[in-house]
């Protein structure tokens, strides 16, 4: 059982792998079943494994409902951060669960009696079984020898004329495809856990590729894409309203537009100099190639 979760490339290879946490508190009793489970995607298969060693800590004891995922430590790997509502006394009875499900924790699943019969057969008594506070984890993710791109997006509306996306780029979608590989996709959303809330910043692994392309959808259907996206870049990518893909009359009709969304979003600090060119690079390329 589990309630928070995280769906996140945890070894950057280019897939996404899956890392769930609870257990189920009922009327009557509460399992022990789930140490901390991390499923681990084979080779962009959808066929997943469990990977029993990533966790640094065991969480049977812990009725973990919050998980949220995010690089704390800024090394390109995500770490995760889980809040559990109480945890097990030492020496908390455990009787084995009789179900089986064909999961890998199966012959340890336990469950914690709360209440047992009484005197009166039909009526279940407390057996007395307290539990301490609920605790903080951190999992510091390690990491390893591939590479990663970040993306933060930051919607435009009440910026440039045609923004349309809150500031923080919830419901756009990124796709990321890196060079020589198969694309990942991950959504921007909110309330993205049981009870907690992810990173906002989309963190990809590309594996051993060095550079990227990054596709974003916007809510509302704009398209945009970047180019030449480099390992180890924390790229942040504004919302413009010009879609490459829309019926324009003309290359220069789609740059006029394009131009007015980077002029704006510069003046309001957004994007530098720099960048704006750069988005401007990409955006007519992305129109040419589409």
């Amino acid at each position: 059982f589990g309630w928070g979760n995280a769906v996140y490339d945890y070894d950057n290879d280019g897939d996404h792998d899956v890392a769930y946490f609870g257990a189920l508190h009922a009327n009557f009793y509460a399992t022990a079943d789930n140490p901390g489970t991390v499923l681990w995607n084979q080779a962009c298969s959808a066929e997943f494994e469990p990977d029993l060693t990533p966790l640094r800590h065991e969480y049977t004891d812990n009725n973990v409902t919050g998980v949220a995922g995010g690089d704390l430590d800024g090394d390109g790997f995500v770490d995760l951060v889980t809040a559990s509502r109480y945890v097990l006394q030492p020496g908390t009875p455990l009787l084995l669960g009789v179900q089986s499900y064909g999961a890998v924790w199966d012959p340890t699943a336990y469950f914690v009696p709360e209440f047992a019969p009484g005197p009166d057969p039909e009526e279940l008594v407390w057996t007395g079984i307290e539990f301490d506070n609920g605790t903080l984890g951190i999992e510091l993710n390690s990491g390893n020898d591939n590479n990663y791109v970040g993306v933060t997006l930051v919607g435009s509306v009440d910026i440039t004329a045609g923004g349309m996306v809150n500031r923080d780029g919830v419901g756009a979608v990124v796709t990321l495809t890196p060079h020589g590989s198969h694309p990942t996709t991950v959504p921007v959303h909110a309330g993205s856990s049981f009870g907690s809330q992810h990173a906002l910043e989309a963190l990809f692994g590309l594996g051993t590729s060095h550079k990227a392309v990054v596709d974003v959808m916007w809510p509302g259907g704009a398209k945009n894409r970047v180019y030449n996206v480099l390992a180890g870049e924390r790229i942040t990518l504004p919302e413009i309203p010009c879609s490459y893909d829309a019926s324009w009359a003309s290359v220069s009709e789609y740059k006029g537009c394009v131009d007015v969304a980077l002029d704006d979003l510069k003046d309001a600090g957004v994007i530098s100099a720099e960048m704006r060119g750069r988005l401007l690079a990409s955006a007519l390329a992305a129109y040419l190639q589409s």
